[in-house]
This record gives C-alpha cells, sequence and structure tokens, in this order.
C-alpha cells in the first residue's frame, strides 16, 4: 500500500499587504486627525458652545471642550473604520478602536498650542497610529496581534499622558 504524501504549504505569520495599500492607510489617517480637529473646532463653537454657555453658568461652560472633544473623535473614528473598510484592511476595527484609545484626550494635550502645530500634530499622530496598528493588524495570530496592539497602545498612552 502506497501513501499519498500531501506538500504542506508554509503559512506566511503576516497577511500580505501591498505598499499601495498602506500608503492609503497613512492617508485615511491623515484625513482622520484633520476632520477630528475640525469637527472640535465646530462642535465646540458652533453646537456645544452655544448650548451650554447660553445660561450664563460657568459649570458648564467649562465642559465644553470635553463635549466636543468626544463627539469629534467617534465621528473621526467612524469615517476612518469606512475608509478602512473600504481599502480592504484586515481587522479595520481593531486598527480604529486601538488609534481611538490610544490617542483618546489629545484635545486637552494640545489645547494650548498654536492652531497650525495642534492641526499637524494631530494629522501626523493619526496617520502614524493608523499605519502602526494596520502593521501589528497584520499578523496572522489573533493573540499576538491582541498581545502586541495592547502594548503598543500602553506605550503610546503613557508617552503622550
Amino acid at each position: 500500500m502506497v501513501k499519498d504524501i500531501e506538500p504542506t504549504q508554509k503559512i506566511e505569520p503576516f497577511i500580505d499587504m501591498t505598499s499601495r495599500q498602506f500608503a492609503n492607510v497613512l492617508f485615511v489617517g491623515l484625513g482622520v486627525g484633520i476632520v477630528t480637529w475640525l469637527l472640535q473646532l465646530a462642535f465646540s463653537k458652533y453646537v456645544f458652545g452655544p448650548i451650554m454657555c447660553n445660561d450664563g453658568s460657568q459649570a458648564s461652560c467649562g465642559s465644553v471642550d470635553s463635549y466636543a472633544s468626544i463627539g469629534a473623535t467617534i465621528i473621526g473614528a467612524a469615517g476612518g473604520l469606512v475608509a478602512l473598510v473600504r481599502i480592504r484592511v484586515y481587522r479595520p476595527l481593531l486598527v480604529v478602536l486601538a488609534a481611538v484609545i490610544s490617542l483618546w484626550g489629545l484635545f486637552a494635550i494640545t489645547g494650548s498650542m498654536m492652531w497650525t502645530a495642534t492641526l499637524s500634530l494631530f494629522a501626523v499622530l493619526h496617520a502614524g497610529t493608523y499605519g502602526l496598528f494596520v502593521w501589528l493588524a497584520r499578523i496572522r495570530s489573533f493573540l499576538i496581534t491582541i498581545v502586541t496592539t495592547v502594548i503598543a497602545v500602553v506605550l503610546i498612552r503613557l508617552f503622550l499622558g
């Protein structure tokens, strides 16, 4: 009796990604950073500012920027998720969640900076985190991906906070 030996296929530890896809991810992150910053300004000045500061109460007026940044971050993240799905990125929800957790509170850090520096910082940090987490999400093993992503998020939070 002859046994048929099937050749084993070597499974790569990373999911393939073209350089064009990676560049698109960086552009998505750049766009998300710019849109998030612009939305925060618009929400602060035209939505939450008039609503919360209309009665003259300073207590509620102090939290306008917090509410505006939360709304802008959520809308920016949703747009980033849609864009990553459209360019067929592997594990786009993980990428967006990790980027949001990493950069949460960025508005408070950049509050006293000039607007050009703040906008540039938002764009660069969002592009960098999207690029980093897309690269980490390419790891085929989900457990290793989660562990490396959590480590990266903690390191970024420590660096920013």
